[in-house]
């Protein structure tokens, strides 16, 4: 209802713009729509308002001037996402609106990450987003139940976790890959915050999950990816 919307985000400040963002897409995403096929044409006024005030570009409610930050979503720990099932696959699988139910992101607005892969949407391939490189988890196993995945060193040691999008059909661990979006430099060790993807052609992958995995534990497999 605010008849200055959005334009009053641009006296705010990047933080604060990606704090309304993330916050407006959270509320988004708990609304229950009668046709869930119906989500991303709901949206898509508020997102061409949005990019138009920011001169930024947006495809199924990741915007390009924040793409590290928003490809982050997840969903809720205990929370459930249920894949829309969409005429011809239009949304893709790095979009929050390929999914119902609510959702969170892992990096908040006042987190700054460095950003460590090169991650662009493909020219005007709606559906594809372009990333320098794909890697795959090393040294380390997958332990856990539904609400958070530990990825385990050993016994003991984590070095990492990771959330699916949804709790059916994961594909082993061994051939699960990952892209790195970001970096935080803690105190102890350098941890990367990934897409966890899943290969179905070649050079191309869809969506799984995010997760957090300390560097060590990362080799880098092939370049120049799309996930879709």
């Amino acid at each position: 209802m605010d008849p200055q919307f959005p334009n009053r985000l641009l006296r705010a400040g990047p933080g604060r713009i990606l704090e309304f963002i993330q916050g407006l897409f959270r509320d988004f995403s708990q609304l229950h729509l009668t046709n869930a096929t119906d989500k991303s044409v709901a949206f898509s006024g508020l997102e061409s308002r949005i990019t138009e005030a920011l001169k930024t570009k947006s495809i199924y409610g990741i915007p390009e001037r924040f793409i590290h930050h928003t490809l982050l979503w997840q969903r809720p720990e205990g929370g459930k996402l249920n894949r829309i099932e969409y005429d011809n696959n239009s949304v893709p699988s790095w979009s929050w609106m390929a999914c119902s139910g609510p959702i969170e992101f892992a990096i908040s607005w006042g987190t700054e990450i460095e950003r460590r892969t090169n991650l662009s949407f493909e020219g005007n391939q709606k559906h594809a987003l372009s990333a320098a490189e794909v890697a795959s988890f090393m040294d380390c196993e997958l332990k856990g139940g539904e609400k958070t995945e530990v990825l385990k060193k050993g016994r003991k040691e984590i070095v990492g976790r990771i959330r699916y999008d949804r709790l059916d059909d994961i594909p082993e661990f061994n051939v699960q890959r990952c892209i790195v979006v970001g970096r935080i430099d803690g105190a102890k060790e350098k941890k990367y915050y990934v897409l966890v993807v899943s290969r179905i052609s070649k050079h191309e992958y869809t969506r799984i999950g995010i997760g957090e995995i300390e560097s060590s534990y990362l080799s880098r497999i092939e370049g120049n990816v799309r996930v879709i």
